[in-house]
Parts: C-alpha cells; structure tokens; sequence
C-alpha cells in the first residue's frame, strides 16, 4: 500500500474538477480523493485571468461531498506588485471561505512544455539532460518552500482540516 510506505502521497489533478462532460470518467480530480478520503487544495492560475470566477465557479460546481474536501487554495503565476498580493489573498478568502495557502509568483522555468502546455509567446522548448532538468526541479522547490504557508498545508494534511 503507498500510503503505508510513503509519509506523504500527493495526488494531482488535471484541469478542471467540474468539466460537466467528463466528470463521471474523470479520474485525475476529486474523484481520487474522494475514494481515499484526501484533503484538496485548489489551485488558480491568475495569469490567465478569471481566478476569482473560476475558483468560486468551481466551488459552486461541486457536490458536497467534493467541495467538503477543498481545504485551501493556492494562488498560482501571480505578478505584479507584492503589496497587492495580501488584497489578492483577502478577497479570495472572504469570498470563498477557504484560507489561501500559497501566492506562487510566476516562474519563468526552462523545463520542457508538457504536450499540451507549449507557451505560445517562447514555442516549443528543446529536450533536456538530466542535469538541467534536476536544477530547474531544485529552483521550483526553493521558490515554492518560500511562497507556500508549509505549516498549514501540513496541518491540512494531518487533520483534514
């Protein structure tokens, strides 16, 4: 059993947990962790534009016992001014009721695109060694230890709350 071997098991979505078409096929989302019992973080991406509507939107779009599990949301490609960000988190916050649990600053990684993911404004990134990929890997943790509230992403883990 993984969960028996490993202290942590992080399970990732892929797009949108309420795509209305493909929910009863869906098995990259909520469906995982509702069969587990797993505590969910949702993630927006506020480069993109929309991140308040899309988080409420997704929230509202949830059955019960899917929104149940939503504990935190993470702020994702944030820019801007750093001052802005605590209004950003605030907002979020009271309109969702949820705390936000990271403001990830946009991070111009030189990883591969992913075969859906190619940045149209850089094209398609060319193949990596190893080496390359680990240190880009070590410079993404380093950001995210310092952008996520770990504490509270670990209570969440440990309490489900």
């Amino acid at each position: 059993n993984i969960a028996k071997a490993c202290e942590i098991v992080v399970l990732e979505g892929a797009g949108s947990p309420v795509e209305m078409n493909l929910k009863d096929q869906d098995v990259v989302n909520l469906n995982m962790a509702k069969r587990v019992m797993a505590p969910a973080l949702l993630v927006a991406d506020i480069d993109r534009g929309g991140a308040f509507a899309a988080v409420y939107g997704t929230l509202m779009l949830l059955d019960e016992d899917e929104r149940s599990l939503i504990k935190g949301i993470i702020i994702n490609r944030i820019r801007g001014q750093k001052e802005s960000f605590s209004k950003i988190s605030d907002k979020m916050e009271k309109i969702t009721g949820l705390p936000v649990v990271g403001m990830v600053h946009y991070l111009d990684l030189k990883l591969e695109d992913e075969d859906s993911l190619i940045d149209s404004a850089t094209g398609l990134k060319k193949p990596q060694s190893r080496a390359e990929m680990e240190l880009e890997f070590e410079h993404l943790a380093t950001q995210l230890r310092s952008q996520l509230d770990l504490a509270t992403i670990y209570q969440i883990m440990e309490t489900g709350v």
